[in-house]
Formats: structure tokens, sequence, C-alpha cells
């Protein structure tokens, strides 16, 4: 089975977007610390303002324009920061992970022909095959995986057939259940 297709930003936006959902949880990573940092630095926020509060002696409207001008600029540190290490991450036009690509699937291997390389990819380095509403997620690890859109099949049919011939394969046809289905199990 061979697929043709090109890969966009906008397929490499919504790949990065669904990681945190479909991608496959490490035992040993601790997915809860970045959002616990998160919500102490907002904790360690709050009791700066109530700190200001305290010290200063005035209405509760100067109270507020106080923790404002404390907030204000932490809120934009972190757009500015976010923007530009989200701009940093996106692949080049002209690199290898855009453009067009073709994967052609065998009862061993997917070979993956690009603009820069031709690559083989043994069935048994696919942990999982993940379908979104307009994309197929064929995951190598837990943030990497083969970008492959539905725009790129002729019917529903071929986009079934497609995943069902990944999935038989995936692990090596190890029956494994999918991603989502052991974090439930967990």
């Amino acid at each position: 089975m061979r697929v043709e297709t090109e890969i966009t930003i906008e397929d490499f936006r919504t790949f990065c977007a669904a990681i945190s959902t479909l991608a496959p949880k490490v035992p040993e990573s601790n997915p809860g610390r970045r959002r616990a940092f998160f919500v102490l630095v907002w904790i360690a926020m709050v009791l700066l303002d109530l700190a200001v509060i305290r010290v200063t002696d005035g209405p509760v409207r100067e109270y507020f324009l106080f923790g404002g001008l404390l907030v204000f600029p932490f809120l934009v540190f972190f757009v500015l920061y976010y923007a530009h290490a989200r701009r940093a991450l996106e692949p080049l036009a002209s690199g290898d992970a855009l453009g067009p690509k073709s994967y052609d699937l065998t009862d061993d291997s997917i070979v993956v022909v690009s603009r820069h390389s031709v690559y083989t990819l043994r069935w048994t380095g696919i942990l999982s095959v993940e379908e979104t509403p307009h994309h197929l997620f064929l995951f190598t690890d837990r943030c990497m995986a083969l970008i492959v859109p539905k725009r790129s099949f002729d019917s529903p049919a071929a986009i079934a057939e497609f995943k069902d011939f990944s999935e038989a394969h995936a692990r090596g046809g190890a029956l494994t259940p999918g991603i989502a289905d052991s974090r439930r199990d967990n």
C-alpha cells in the first residue's frame, strides 16, 4: 500500500496539539510536575498580591491596581516566551519534516520517502496508531510520529484500510491496546 501526501505546517501544528492527549505515556515520567509548578507560581503571585494589600493602606481599588501591576508583567512575559518558543520549535519550510512524503507499507516495514531522505521503519518501531478527525498518527515515540493527513486518501474506505493494516502490524503485529486504552487501565 502506498500513500502520497503533502505535510503542511498546519498538519505539524495539529500533531503538536494532539501529543498531550494521544502520545504514549512513559511510566517513569511525571506529567503532573509541570502543572504543579504553574499552580505554585499562581499561588505565589496571589500571596504576593495579598502581601502588597497588607503593606499598602488605601482603598480596595488601589489593591487591585497594585495586584494588576504585579501580575501584568508576568502575563506579558509568559505570552511572549510561549510564542517565541513555539515558533522556534516549528520545522523549516525547506527542511525534511514538511513537504511531500510517501509512505510505502509492506508486511515488514514502512518506507518513508521525503524531500531529503529515504528511510525504512520496521513495524516493531510503531508504538500505536492514533486517529483524529483529520489525521492518522503512527507513533514511533512519545512525541514523534508519522503524520498521515486523511486528505491523502480517496475515500473513507481507504482510510479504514490504511488504519486497519497499520494497527495489525504495529509493534510487529503484537496485539497491544492503543495508547488511549492503556492510559485508561492505569
